[in-house]
């Protein structure tokens, strides 16, 4: 399909999808099933609501402490990290509010670590417990930087590994059935520069959303000022939704719920986690345990 789409566009990665397709003249390629068939392979079991607790397991303070001394887990993460009092008391502050099912408000200056205190004390408590935590940060830029430096660095250093992911809002995902349009030659192609980019970014994200289970188009280094991004995405007001034949599991969309239904940790922002509230929890999985950062703002 990616050869024949928009004969009438010259595209220079053409024939390497018809080379490709020349090599298994009988196949039939089918969105849905490679959707179907990426999903049986990622299956994972739910994480347990906090709720149902009669308390978390924790570790103690002083192995809190012994994770930011020097040879320790964050040593370990940062090779050239040194030990400071604010970070480690800001820790033990966090530790302690998972202990004690309590809240904690807390003001640190700039070159404290605040990601690292907070972290560490969370993947703890969610990989011991079997629950999903939650971080909301104020900007996209920030969740970025914890899911693609922090979060796989702490995954690294800790036994057994850490899972993690992202919910963002509508327009970070592709709409599946939009790309399948897309990827018909009768869809027009609307651009802000060369067709050409638009057909590499269907092939892109066709590549994608048949290997990975979640997606996030930000990830995917798109030329979206010459691509049409709205062509790609969706909004709550125009999702078919139960109209939709990728509606709801293999839609990315909607399965970002299903992501975050069986990871240790959830990045998303201030908007959806407030959206979630108002919602009355219908957005989200049940996370009972957050941090806030930049709440102040």
């Amino acid at each position: 399909r990616l050869a024949d789409m928009h004969a009438d566009v010259p595209w220079s990665y053409r024939p390497i999808f018809s080379f490709l397709a020349g090599q298994n003249p009988g196949s039939i390629f089918s969105l849905a099933a490679a959707r179907a068939d990426v999903l049986k392979a990622d299956r994972a079991d739910d994480r347990v609501d906090a709720d149902e607790l009669p308390v978390l397991s924790m570790p103690s303070r002083e192995e809190i402490e012994a994770d930011y001394a020097p040879g320790g887990l964050v040593n370990r993460m940062y090779p050239t990290y040194e030990p400071r009092d604010e970070q480690i008391a800001m820790a033990l502050e966090v530790r302690d509010a998972l202990v004690t099912d309590t809240h904690r408000v807390i003001e640190a200056g700039t070159g404290v670590g605040k990601s690292m205190a907070y972290l560490v004390p969370f993947a703890e408590a969610a990989r011991r417990n079997n629950i999903t935590v939650g971080i909301a940060t104020k900007s996209n830029n920030l969740a970025d930087q914890l899911m693609y430096h922090e979060l796989p660095k702490l995954a690294e250093q800790l036994d057994g590994g850490l899972s993690f992911c992202a919910l963002k809002g509508y327009d970070h995902y592709p709409c599946l059935r939009k790309l399948e349009r897309m990827s018909r030659s009768q869809a027009e192609i609307t651009t802000k520069r060369d067709p050409a980019d638009t057909l590499t970014a269907v092939a892109v994200i066709m590549a994608y959303v048949c290997q990975s289970a979640d997606g996030d188009l930000d990830s995917l280094g798109i030329r979206w000022r010459s691509v049409n991004r709205p062509d790609f995405t969706t909004a709550s007001r125009e999702c078919a939704r139960r109209l939709c034949p990728f509606f709801p599991d293999k839609c990315l969309v909607h399965g970002a719920r299903r992501c975050a239904a069986h990871a240790d940790i959830v990045v998303t922002n201030h908007s959806l986690l407030f959206r979630n509230v108002a919602a009355e929890g219908r957005i989200l999985p049940p996370i009972r345990h957050w941090v806030i950062d930049e709440a102040h703002s």
